[in-house]
């Protein structure tokens, strides 16, 4: 039984509200015998659009506890906040949550590396400068300054959800064909980073999980590791090759030379991490995780 919803957990929660007291739910039958018929934990949940704040989205699916509130607060604590808390019933309750690496995560720990990462944050003017100028060297996403929007737009910006919810739902996939207990999932995919940048256009990002899977009865719980690639290219200053062939590997060396206008084309790159913890529900008809239907 979820009792998110019910008439005790919204007393509950007014309760909290008012007085900070933790939420306790009696369940109309415990799941275990050793089970208490309470939860001082839930499951952070948001509405799964656009409108959410990114500090919000990162806490999308994580347990946390009453006693201990994130960083963030509790879900409703922020004015205009909509996210909400799902009790958290072990054996019961799904949650899947993507811990990003410190140096792209919401809240930087290295304030000073933060501001020094906005301050260097590269204009048109200056990827047009290395264009002219650079000789073609390589830049990663930190040393432009851009890693942290990148990394919003593709974790929580991208159609209404980001991509990290559909890569739950993927490995959580993934996870119920595993036979020895291991799983591993590749995914590549371009995306628009134009609001990042203009410069940024149609860049790739892919990237591999790496985890166990351990069985807990109905509930699969899921641990790993996820590496990110980013990659693009700056052809030229008004986007010639690009719009004429989206394949580089067709354009000549010739037409190479004619676009680059006097500069020379040069790579975008960078890559980050993230864990991954999950417990979702072995059959995925009454999942949360699972596949979107074509």
């Amino acid at each position: 039984m979820n009792p998110h919803g019910t008439q005790a957990y919204r007393a509950a929660f007014a309760e909290w509200l008012r007085r900070g007291a933790p939420i306790e739910i009696a369940q109309a039958e415990p799941t275990s015998p050793a089970q208490p018929n309470s939860t001082r934990r839930y499951v952070w949940r948001t509405r799964l659009d656009d409108r959410v704040r990114w500090a919000h989205a990162a806490n999308e699916g994580r347990v946390f506890e009453w006693a201990a509130p994130p960083t963030t607060g509790h879900p409703g604590d922020s004015f205009g906040c909509r996210c909400w808390a799902e009790p958290y019933i072990p054996g019961v309750t799904e949650f899947a949550h993507h811990k990003l690496s410190s140096n792209v995560a919401p809240f930087h720990p290295n304030l000073l590396e933060f501001l020094l990462q906005s301050l260097r944050r590269w204009d048109t003017l200056a990827f047009l400068r290395h264009f002219y100028f650079g000789g073609g060297r390589t830049v990663t996403l930190n040393e432009i300054g851009h890693l942290a929007g990148i990394v919003d737009r593709y974790a929580y910006r991208i159609g209404d959800v980001g991509v990290l919810r559909r890569l739950s739902n993927q490995i959580a996939d993934e996870a119920r064909k595993s036979v020895d207990g291991s799983v591993e999932y590749e995914f590549s995919r371009s995306y628009d980073f134009g609001s990042v940048h203009i410069a940024h256009g149609d860049a790739t990002v892919r990237g591999r999980f790496t985890g166990r899977v351990e069985d807990l009865g109905q509930m699969l719980a899921v641990r790993g590791s996820i590496t990110f690639r980013f990659s693009d290219v700056f052809t030229d200053p008004v986007s010639i090759r690009e719009a004429l062939s989206q394949d580089d590997r067709a354009v000549t060396e010739t037409w190479r030379r004619l676009t680059d206008l006097g500069g020379r084309a040069y790579r975008i790159e960078d890559e980050w991490t993230s864990r991954f913890e999950a417990e979702v529900r072995k059959d995925a008809r009454s999942s949360d995780y699972k596949r979107a239907e074509p």
